[in-house]
């Protein structure tokens, strides 16, 4: 009897071994897998040193909130944290009224454009993962005055 409860506990203990070391390999593809699908918000050919203004377009339920700063310090900070945000998979995941946009304004005139709706980024009526976004909704960028 003692035999056959040895047998048995040997083959619990391997079976757990596998059992774990097939999870761990499975964790292993998957975070793996994410990295390599990750990529960077703005791309390296972007003059960020150039950015004269940055626009902040917020959709509520009760409209759009319109922001905007020329305060050098406060625009390095935003594309700062752009910069640092990484974007990954798509997801089906979509918001209809809690959108915000980040519209770079360059010395030339030319625009950049950054939509993120909830907690994604929107690009091509498609979401996508975002990774390091948190920061950019804590800078307190002033609101735009009306003219």
């Amino acid at each position: 009897m003692k035999k056959y409860i040895w047998i048995l506990i040997a083959f619990l203990v391997i079976g757990f071994v596998i059992f774990i070391s097939l999870n761990l390999m499975k964790n292993n593809k998957y975070e793996n897998n994410t990295n390599n699908t990750e990529k960077d918000l703005i791309e390296n050919d972007a003059n960020v040193n150039e950015v004269v203004c940055v626009k902040v377009i917020e959709e509520t339920e009760g409209g759009y909130v319109n922001y905007k700063t020329e305060d050098k310090e406060l625009i390095k900070e935003i594309v700062d944290v752009l910069e640092n945000i990484k974007i990954g998979d798509k997801t089906n995941i979509a918001y209809s009224d809690m959108t915000r946009k980040y519209i770079l304004e360059f010395a030339n005139g030319t625009t950049l454009e950054y939509s993120f709706q909830g907690n994604y980024y929107h690009k091509d009526n498609e979401n996508y993962k975002i990774y390091n976004y948190e920061k950019l909704n804590k800078i307190k960028i002033p609101k735009e005055e009306n003219k």
